[in-house]
C-alpha cells in the first residue's frame, strides 16, 4: 500500500491524463472541439480571438475543479465499498 501512496503523493500516479489516450470515441470529440474552434477563431477579429480564449480559460479552470471533486467523490465511494466489505459477516 505505501508504494501506491507515495506513488500519489509525489504525482507519479496521474490517471487523468489516461483517460483519453484509449478511449477512441473521446479522442473524435476531441479532434472535432478543436476543429470547431478553429473554424469559430478564423472568423473573429482579435477582440473575439482574445474572448474566446478567456472562455477557454474559464472553461480550463470549472473542468480541473470538476474533476477534483468528481475524483474525491469515486475515492471515498471504493474507500466504502471495500470497509462494507470488509466488515459483512
Amino acid at each position: 500500500m505505501k508504494p501506491t501512496i507515495s506513488a500519489l503523493w509525489n504525482g507519479n500516479l496521474t490517471p487523468w491524463e489516461e483517460v483519453g489516450e484509449h478511449h477512441k470515441e473521446l479522442m473524435q470529440i476531441c479532434k472535432l472541439v478543436e476543429e470547431r474552434k478553429e473554424a469559430i477563431v478564423a472568423l473573429l477579429d482579435e477582440n473575439g480571438e482574445q474572448l474566446v480564449e478567456e472562455f477557454e480559460n474559464a472553461m480550463t479552470d470549472w473542468e480541473c475543479l470538476e474533476m477534483e471533486d468528481t475524483f474525491i467523490k469515486g475515492f471515498c465511494l471504493g474507500a466504502k465499498l471495500v470497509i462494507e466489505a470488509l466488515t459483512i459477516k
